[in-house]
Parts: structure tokens; sequence; C-alpha cells
């Protein structure tokens, strides 16, 4: 084995033994003219040189390096084995051995006197028979005992082979690029990575834009900034449909990575498919022959094809995912994503998902215990006629027994979702696993959960990161005092439960938070400096009569209260396409504004969350 990554090593070095600067890039088509002389390191292409591997005489036959043939004549070149390489140039296949003395020509064995073989790190080749191939003619300069080579650039049509190469999981495939190597594969399949000497081409599969249209402008913006390098500059964007797909085309350019880029974007499911083609140079112009390539790639792969090659990393149908922080590995269907919005592992397919949590032990606790307190939970939580079918259960897992905890619920009492809150005890955490899918699935749901759930390893052993560390949703007894102001005082506190989340922003002008418990329940908190009482009374006006009601939304209440000393505008209000209720209160102290909102879906107003909402106005402290 290390024998052969070595001889790879000798013969990637071999392949890219001139640098690109040193051959200029002639258009498609155009004449080619390489001189030599067997002995010397100077060769001269269209009137050029540049230094190589010195050309020497071996029994009559001139010997080269591969590369001054393959870049002068712009021909593709791939590696099949640790010997064998092929050579594309138009409608000419040439495959070479290294060590043998048959060449093949579209197929057709040729004998040469002397082998390929590999000179200080590179590639030397038998030039007559590959010339001739190429339909180049070879001859003497009598004048100056140079040995001459003339022929003309390929095409420029890149050349694609009849097989397509794709990934079943991901949905995609496009014509086998000829010549290009396959270097790099992500660990889901999401990225891959292709390379010859001139070129390189790139297919990314970025998730999470369902329901998302993806504009010229707004793929421009995605792409610049997270994709691009640095170095990378924009130079033109446009729309371009092939075959009935709509693509978003992007062109940069690089100056340090001396290539021009191509773009694609195109969103299909949850997913946007990127494709990028880099290419050696600085013009755009250089980009026109791999148009058959790009315009071949489709989102579809039919994997029954007979010339269908299949690059997926899915074992049947499903992704090994891992999550080194928190010891997770799992399986994914295709079509699930990484919800981007968690800082813990939460994945995501339209309703259904899977995530994890953990926590420390308490002393005393057990997972009967754990368990019980958490489905009175549900009672405290989820009003009657939002939750059906609760039930226990138990189950082995890859790590030990866990206890199961089961329920469907609904946010607008039309989609039921199946809930299976699954809880592990270890020697050093509980874990709260959560699968959650739509009861319409039927028994093709209840079928990927056994899957996806069998699939699920953690490493028990690992040492948790402590900050992620939080109380469990189901341990209620401690409240944390948030203080919210700019860098030089505090301008109010509240209390809120701990086990609810961290502040999500935080300013001079809107000082304030997101804390919630499963997106169900949340607060922001605001600050608006020197505002009148009439200008307050005309606002708090303008509410009650509805002028900032949007769609959907219905005043239900309006009521004055005081809070903390001071005169408080409390507002209720409805969402009837959101299916939620929030609690708008207006304080006002000092010249000063300062505003809350407390919201809650439909299906969490029981008197524990309203009472819940009310302590932690209570708890207002403005300063």
């Amino acid at each position: 084995m290390k024998r052969v990554l070595f001889i790879w090593l000798v013969i990637i070095v071999a392949l890219t033994a001139i640098p690109a600067s040193a051959l200029a890039v002639s258009d498609p088509g155009s004449p080619v003219e390489i001189r030599l002389t067997a002995g010397s390191a100077t060769i001269e292409i269209n009137g050029e040189t540049s230094t190589v591997q010195a050309p020497y005489e071996a029994s009559g036959t001139t010997m080269v390096p591969l590369s001054v043939i393959t870049k002068a004549f712009g021909a593709a070149l791939k590696r099949h084995d640790s010997k064998t390489l092929s050579l594309t140039y138009n409608e000419k296949k040439v495959i070479v051995t290294i060590g043998s003395k048959t060449v093949k020509v579209n197929g057709s064995n040729k004998s040469v006197a002397v082998a390929p073989v590999i000179v200080k790190d590179t590639t030397m080749v038998p030039v007559r028979v590959i010339a001739e191939a190429f339909g180049a003619s070879i001859g003497k300069d009598s004048r100056t005992n140079e040995i001459v080579i003339k022929g003309v650039r390929a095409s420029g049509t890149i050349q694609v082979g009849s097989n397509r190469v794709g990934d079943s999981y991901w949905g995609w495939s496009i014509a086998e690029p000829l010549g290009y190597e396959l270097v790099e594969q992500s660990e889901n399949g999401d990225f891959v990575y292709w390379v010859n000497e001139n070129s390189n081409l790139k297919v990314m599969v970025i998730p999470g834009y369902e329901d998302r249209e993806i504009t010229t402008i707004t793929f421009s913006q995605i792409m610049m900034l997270s994709y691009l390098e640095d170095d990378e500059s924009y130079t033109d964007s446009s729309a371009v449909t092939i075959d009935g797909l709509s693509f978003q085309k992007l062109t940069t350019l690089s100056e340090d990575q001396n290539q021009v880029f191509e773009y694609r974007g195109v969103v299909a499911g949850n997913c946007l498919y990127v494709l990028r083609l880099g290419v050696t140079g600085q013009s755009g112009n250089l980009l026109n022959p791999y148009k058959t390539l790009l315009d071949s790639f489709k989102l579809s792969f039919d994997a029954s094809a007979k010339n269908a090659n299949d690059i997926t990393k899915a074992i049947e149908e499903l992704i090994a995912v891992h999550d080194k922080d928190y010891g997770l590995t799992l399986k994914l269907p295709s079509g699930w994503f990484r919800d981007p919005w968690k800082d813990h592992p939460s994945y995501v397919n339209g309703n259904n998902r899977i995530e994890l949590k953990y926590s420390s032990i308490p002393e005393g606790d057990t997972p009967e215990k754990w368990l019980q307190r958490r489905q009175a939970n549900l009672s405290e939580d989820i009003l009657p006629d939002y939750i059906r079918n609760i039930t226990t259960s138990e189950m082995m897992l890859n790590d030990g027994k866990a206890l199961v905890l089961s329920y469907e619920h609904t946010y607008d009492q039309n989609t039921w979702l199946q809930e299976h809150e699954i809880h592990l005890f270890t020697d050093m955490y509980r874990y709260r696993l959560n699968y959650r899918y739509d009861v319409k699935l039927g028994n093709d749901g209840d079928e990927l959960y056994k899957k996806m759930i069998a699939a699920v390893d953690l490493d028990t052993g690992k040492t948790l990161n402590a900050t992620k560390d939080t109380q469990d949703v189901v341990d209620r007894t401690e409240i944390t005092r948030i203080e919210l102001g700019d860098e030089n005082r505090v301008d109010y506190s509240f209390e809120i439960p701990s086990y609810w989340q961290h502040p999500f922003f935080l300013s001079d002008f809107l000082a304030g938070g997101f804390y919630g418990y499963d997106e169900d329940n949340y607060i922001v908190g605001f600050k608006q400096k020197y505002v009148t009482e009439d200008s307050l009374n005309q606002f708090i006006e303008s509410i009650t009569l509805g002028t900032y009601l949007d769609e959907g939304k219905k005043l239900i209440s309006v009521s004055n209260i005081t809070i903390d000393g001071n005169r408080t505008v409390k507002f209720v209000q409805n969402d009837s396409i959101l299916h939620e209720t929030k609690m708008v209160y207006y304080i006002f102290k000092n010249d000063q504004l300062i505003g809350f909102t407390l919201s809650a879906r439909d299906a969490n107003l029981t008197p524990s969350t309203l009472k819940r909402f009310e302590d932690i106005m209570q708890s207002l402290k403005i300063y």
C-alpha cells in the first residue's frame, strides 16, 4: 500500500512539472509549435521558452515530458491506477502505461520501442506515437537541429463521456468529465471536487433553502458572503435556462490563483445546488469550452441506467453524520439538514425533526423520576385539545436502555405531529433525544423513526462542553434574573425560568433578548428614549384602533395596569395565521418607552403559561 501511495505521489508531481504560467494558453483550434532538443532542458512552445526535465534519446526514440504534450495541445489527462494514464484530445483517446511498450490509440494497440518511465519525478513518454495520434507532424529543423512538432490545440469543447456521474442520495448527475480526477468528497457527499491540469469542477449541495426564491442578486450575495475566496472579484451575473432548469450564474476572477470561475446555482426541494468551474487564466472566454459540461447537469439520478456512476456516500439510503462536540453519530435520509439556528444537534426536513440535548444528573435523580416530571410538564404546557395519545415505553439503544415518552400534538388542530422523547441515563449525563414527524406519514414515518433511532450512537464516555450543559426543561425550580442595558448601566431586569434560552440580541436602542422554551414561548424587550406622553397616547390610540395590525391579527383586549409603580398599557392580540397570542406591555417612565412582548402558541396558553408570563412581568424592575 505504501508503495502504491508513493507511486501516486510521483505521478502527481510528474503531471504538474511545468508551472501553468510557463505555457501560454492558446485559443481552441489555434496552431501549436513545439521546439525541443534532446539533452536540453529548454523547450519552446509557440515562441515562448520554459525549462523542463530534459528530453532524451533512447533506442532511436525521443522521450519528452508528458506535461509538455498535454498542456501544449490542451489534451485532457486522467489517471486510472498507479501506472495507467489516458489522454483525450478531440475524438482521440490515448492510453499509456508506465513500464509498458504498448500504447492504445482509440482502442487499437501500438507498439513503441521504449516504454514510458518516470525520471526525476517526471513522466517521460515517446513523443512520436502521441503526437501523431493527435494529428500533429514531427520533424527536424536541419539548421538548429531541433525536433519540431506542429499541430493544433484541442477544439475547445471539453470532452464528456457517455456515462453520467452523480449522487442518488442528493439527486443530481452530470456527464462524466473526461480527463478529470475525483480528488475530494465530503463525508456526507454534499461537496464533490474534480480536477485536471487546467481546470477544476466542484458540486456543492447546500441545505436550508426550502421555499426560498433565489434571484441573480441573492445568489451573488450568498456566494460572495460565504463561498468565494477573499481574492475573488465579481465580474458578471445573469440567469440561464437549460432544459427547463433555471440557473443563476455568477462569474468571478482570482488574480492570486490565476483562475476565472463560473458559478451556477439552482434550488430544488430544500437545497441550493451549486456548480463551480475554475479555469487557469484571466479571461472569461476561457470558460466557453466548458459549456457542454456545465449544461449537462441535471437534478436527477437514474440509478438503474447502465451508464450511471453513483458516487453517493449513502448506505441503504441513509447518510452518516457526526457531531464531535456532542459525541453523536446518526444516519439521515435525503432532504434532512442541520438547523443553523440551533446550538445543539438538530436536523430537520419540513415538519420532521431529530435533536439531542444533554444535562448533568441531579443528585438522587433516576430515569423514572425524570420521565414522570416530563410527563407532568405536558399538562402544564399544552392545552388538552392540542395533545393526545400519551404513552410511555422502553427502548434499547446502542448505548443502553432508554425510557420513551410518546404523544401526538398540534399547533393548529389541523397538522398533527408524532413526538417521541427518548430519555437515556449514562454514568455522566442525561440525554434526551427528540424525534418528531407528521402523523400523515403513517407506517412510513414509524419505520423511518425506528431505522434512524437504531443507528444513533453516543460517545457516552466523552466529557461534554460545560457551557452547553444547561438546566433540563423538566427541571423548573431555578430562576435567573436577567439584567439589560448599555455598557454603563443596567436599565431594567426581570426573572425568567433558567431552562429558557439566553439572550439573542442586545443593543443600546433595542436592549432586549429572545428567550424561550421549544420555540413555544418567548419574551422580547426593547427601549426607546425620549418619548413624550402625548406621542405615547397617540401611539396607544392608533394601536387600539388596529392601525398596526397585519393580516390575520386580531386585537383581543386593551387594559391599563401598573408595573413596578409605572403606568403600563397591556395589549393582547391573536394571530390566526401563526396560531399564537401576544401580550404586549408598554411602560412609560422618565420620558422613556419600554416595551415587552410575551408570546405563546395558542396550543400553549395554559394556566401555567399565563402564570409564568405574569410572574415575569411582576418581577420587572426599571432603574
